[in-house]
């Protein structure tokens, strides 16, 4: 029973593995296509912006109400320069948590949603599906002993109560 206990144990974590590895293969192509949708949403807050500032129907209108406006799409457009760098110029190692801490929630459910899978054959690719694999395969075996030492700690608890009452 053993034995087969193992195969099956191996079969699983290399299955986990694996879509791990799959998954984390897919974080630099995620990571283009939110930069290609987060550089269109700058694009269009920076014309917003130029056009409140050049445009006529806006300087026809009260001077407080245009200011407002201006210094809102001004901090629209700093907002999203900033994750854009943020973003654009992290390393391979750090851009997947740059991404998750500097996105823009609704452009990064909107990329989650219209994302289309590739695989880029680049060394952060290769770099990221090994660091994933071995986080799975660490993070199983960690689970499974914590369960095999906390049914042996029961089983032994066990024993010796049984073993104080004769």
């Amino acid at each position: 029973m053993s034995w087969f206990y193992n195969k099956i144990s191996t079969v699983f974590n290399a299955t986990l593995a694996a879509i791990g590895g799959l998954f984390a293969s897919q974080i630099d192509s995620f990571s283009s296509q939110y930069l290609q949708r987060l550089g269109g949403h700058l694009e269009e807050a920076t014309s917003n912006l130029e056009r409140i500032i050049t445009s006529l129907l806006y300087q026809d209108m009260d001077n407080s109400v245009r200011r407002v406006l201006e210094l809102e799409a001004l901090d629209r457009v700093d907002h999203l320069q900033r994750a854009y760098d943020m973003i654009n110029e992290a390393s391979f190692l750090t851009k997947p948590f740059k991404l998750f801490f500097y996105g823009e929630e609704k452009i990064f459910l909107g990329t989650l949603n219209d994302y289309v899978p590739s695989f880029n054959f680049t060394v952060g690719t290769i770099i990221y599906t090994i660091i994933s694999i071995m986080i799975t395969i660490v993070l199983l075996e960690l689970i499974k002993n914590g369960i095999l030492i906390l049914a042996s700690h029961r089983r032994r608890r066990k024993f010796k109560t049984s073993a104080k009452i004769t």
